[in-house]
């Protein structure tokens, strides 16, 4: 019983697969029954735009049809007693959206590792910057399938907060909260 229980918690991770261009990919089509393409990107880009507001540039959009986000990742080490910082993933999201479903996939995932300096903290190591493809040959399986996993996780979470962004209309401000000091 138990031997089935462990196989099935660990069947029940998502990896990431490989594209047309061998690159890893994290890939998904939603669908949300009586939205139009407009609503959806809309509502995405008024979310977005919240969510990555620190990212490292603007969004560059495609009116009507599609988003594209470069962004960064930070992702921990677990191998040890203590968790820390092990790196920083930049990425590219791109979605697409059409009427009743949308899609995004995240790609071009490319680590730059962190070092401790001598203040113990960890920063970037400079000039150095490896395509996920070539991590398992640069350190090793284990490190790659935890950077994997933890991508898949940050997909998953970013697929529930477009859900919620997309279910919820963007909100705008209530004039009634505000206090005008001039008129009394």
């Amino acid at each position: 019983m138990c031997v089935c229980l462990v196989k099935t918690t660990f069947a029940q991770k998502q990896q990431l697969t490989f594209d047309a261009h061998d690159k890893y990919i994290y890939y998904q089509v939603a669908d949300m029954p009586g939205f139009n393409a407009d609503t959806l990107y809309n509502r995405c880009l008024a979310g977005l735009t919240q969510y990555f507001h620190n990212s490292t540039g603007k969004p560059e959009v495609t009116p009507g049809s599609s988003i594209i986000i470069y962004s960064k990742l930070i992702v921990y080490n677990n191998t040890g007693m203590a968790k820390h910082e092990d790196g920083e993933i930049a990425y590219i999201l791109h979605l697409e959206f059409k009427d009743t479903k949308y899609r995004y996939w995240l790609s071009d995932f490319i680590l730059q590792p962190y070092q401790r300096n001598r203040y113990s903290e960890y920063e970037k190591i400079p000039g150095i910057q490896v395509p996920l493809e070539k991590v398992k040959a640069k350190y090793n399986k284990k490190t790659l399938d935890n950077y994997q996993e933890q991508i898949s996780d940050f997909g998953k979470q970013l697929g529930e907060n477009l859900k919620l962004y997309l279910i919820n209309s963007p909100k705008k401000e209530e004039e009634q909260n505000k206090i005008d000091t001039k008129k009394w």
